[in-house]
């Protein structure tokens, strides 16, 4: 995991959010992996962040959803995935789909 933070660091993540756009950018992918448990301190903070860049964290979310980490995947469509605006969640349609129709094993 990328060193932006540590998983306790809230205040941290507070003046992440009062970065420049063009400074947060880049740091999506790794902002990303402090989601990748909700129950961290950091988490919903993080989720804000994210949902500041609707379009721009969608290519990062699927490749997240092609992973194989399945507990991750729950929790980007339960708190973030769910929060987009519906010009970016209509991005996931193929992959709900999918999922539907041919759950995996833990997903059943």
């Amino acid at each position: 995991m990328a060193k932006i933070l540590n998983i306790y660091d809230v205040n941290k993540v507070e003046k992440l959010k009062k970065l420049d756009r063009n400074v947060l950018e880049p740091l999506l992918p790794d902002l990303l992996e402090y989601t990748q448990d909700m129950n961290w301190p950091v988490a919903s903070g993080v989720v804000d962040i994210l949902l500041t860049f609707p379009k721009e964290i969608v290519s990062h979310v699927q490749a997240i959803l092609s992973s194989n980490d399945d507990n991750w995947k729950w929790f980007i469509f339960h708190f973030l995935v769910i929060k987009l605006p519906i010009e970016s969640q209509v991005k996931f349609k193929q992959y709900l789909i999918r999922v539907a129709q041919t759950p995996t094993q833990k997903g059943r």
